[in-house]
């Protein structure tokens, strides 16, 4: 055979890997990180049909006035949903998940209202009225919520208490906000069924439910997430916030949850202060379905532990 001609099929078949490369990632980024991505509608599909597991009442908003906030960050228009309780200056910012909006959050908001909390509850970005098009895990999310803050302190005149609850990704936002430069009336943060590493959850969705080897898709999906996206899965890391941060924090995790493994949370909280964390592993519960699985356990936990921080 021709030596030109083998060089030729080689080049060809590296050329060939090389574009199958980039597109797989791509097409991994796009199913599981876009605003419409397959991924994530399949899963807010079944979410929608079995809220009644979770014991998420969406007819609790609707029970209550609600004002609808907005605010402008990195050029995107969020949206945020506000219940005032009385005039009490006590509010409960409660953050959804991958794929959820503010409606997703009924169980923690009535918990709140029902000890004298005021209510928001922002749509994140790419989600619900929000706009955007990509999501990122958490990293510009956090940055939102820090922009809410701002906004509904100065809607209480600099005079609230606020504390941060949050499921999934949301939970996940959370601890990352916890290691911001945050004011004093936050006092302290609650993460139910967090990842530690938005990498290594990405990791173990596609090694243990999708039966994929990590590295046939993984790194390429983040060299998309870089390139479009601007933020690099990897530096996702709620762990390194929790090593950080100074605010107490309440951590909640199933202990049958397939979707993020239980140890994330654990291996958080080996790392995080002890004189101020607390940790709550519920048996029986699948993902975000601790409330689900023992509504009166979970609930004394966060009115016990909130009470220690908020006046």
């Amino acid at each position: 055979m021709n030596i030109f001609l083998i060089y030729g099929i080689v080049l060809g078949c590296v050329m060939f890997l090389i574009i199958l490369w980039f597109i797989s990632g791509y097409i991994t980024f796009s199913m599981a990180l876009k605003r419409k991505g397959i991924i994530g509608k399949l899963i807010n599909k079944k979410f929608r049909k079995t809220l009644s597991e979770y014991k998420i009442d969406p007819s609790w908003w609707n029970k209550h006035k609600i004002e609808k906030l907005k605010i402008t960050s990195d050029n995107q228009t969020l949206t945020g949903f506000f219940i005032q309780n009385n005039n009490s200056n006590k509010i409960a910012i409660l953050i959804h998940g991958y794929y959820g909006n503010h409606v997703d959050i009924s169980p923690q908001a009535k918990i709140f209202f029902d000890n004298g909390f005021s209510i928001f509850a922002p749509d994140l970005r790419t989600h619900g009225l929000s706009t955007g098009k990509n999501i990122s895990m958490g990293y510009f999310e956090k940055n939102d919520i820090v922009k809410w803050i701002e906004e509904l302190n100065e809607k209480f005149n600099k005079n609230c208490q606020i504390i941060i609850f949050g499921e999934s990704m949301g939970a996940a936002t959370t601890l990352l906000v916890s290691n911001e430069n945050l004011p004093s009336f936050v006092k302290c943060v609650i993460a139910d069924s967090s990842y530690s590493n938005a990498y290594e959850q990405m990791k173990y969705v596609l090694c243990k439910k999708a039966l994929i080897p990590s590295f046939l898709l993984l790194p390429q999906s983040n060299f998309f997430c870089k390139r479009i996206a601007n933020f690099d899965l990897k530096k996702v890391s709620p762990i390194d916030a929790v090593k950080k941060t100074k605010l107490p924090i309440l951590f909640f995790h199933g202990l049958a949850d397939k979707f993020v493994p239980s140890s994330m949370t654990e291996k958080m909280f080996k790392v995080c202060n002890k004189n101020i964390c607390e940790m709550y592993l519920i048996k029986n519960a699948k993902h975000i379905r601790s409330y689900a699985t023992d509504e009166f356990f979970y609930t004394k936990k966060i009115v016990d532990f909130v009470n220690k921080w908020v006046i």
